[in-house]
C-alpha cells in the first residue's frame, strides 16, 4: 500500500464525514435523544470508513486496511467535524462547503501518521541497512 493512497483516504473521509454530518444536522430528526445521537454519530462513523474502503479498492485498486481507516475516520470526526458543524452559524451553501473543505483537510492530517507509517512498511526497512563488507 502506497502513502499516497493513505492520504488519499484520509480526505476521502473527512469530505464524507463532513457530508454525513450535514444531513445529519440538517434533517435534525436523530438529535430527539442522546441515544439516537450516538448511535447515528456511530454509524457515520462505520459507514465512511467502509465506503472509503470500497472506493480505493474499486477505482484505484489499493486495499486499505480498516484498521487504518476507522482511527482516521473516528479522529476526523471529534476533532474537526464535531465541532464545526455544531459551530456553524447557519446552513448556507459557503458554510456547508467550508464545512467539507475542512473535513478534507482534517482526513489528511489524521492520516499523515499511517501514511509514514505505510511509507516505512513499504521500504522493505531499507533504512536499515547493513554495513558494507570488504571484497578481497
Amino acid at each position: 500500500m502506497k502513502w499516497k493512497y493513505t492520504l488519499l483516504s484520509g480526505a476521502i473521509i473527512g469530505a464524507l464525514l463532513s457530508i454525513f454530518m450535514v444531513v445529519n444536522v440538517l434533517i435534525d430528526v436523530v438529535f430527539d435523544s442522546f441515544a439516537t445521537a450516538m448511535v447515528s454519530f456511530l454509524l457515520i462513523i462505520l459507514v465512511t470508513s467502509f465506503i472509503t474502503k470500497e472506493i480505493t479498492t474499486r477505482i484505484f485498486s489499493q486495499e486499505i486496511c480498516l484498521e487504518h481507516l476507522f482511527p482516521i475516520s473516528i479522529l476526523t470526526f471529534f476533532i474537526p467535524v464535531i465541532g464545526i458543524s455544531f459551530g456553524a452559524p447557519n446552513s448556507d451553501l459557503d458554510t456547508i462547503l467550508l464545512l467539507i473543505l475542512i473535513g478534507t483537510i482534517g482526513g489528511i492530517f489524521w492520516s499523515i501518521p499511517f501514511a509514514l507509517w505505510s511509507h516505512y512498511k513499504g521500504r522493505d526497512n531499507e533504512s536499515i541497512t547493513e554495513p558494507a563488507r570488504e571484497e578481497e
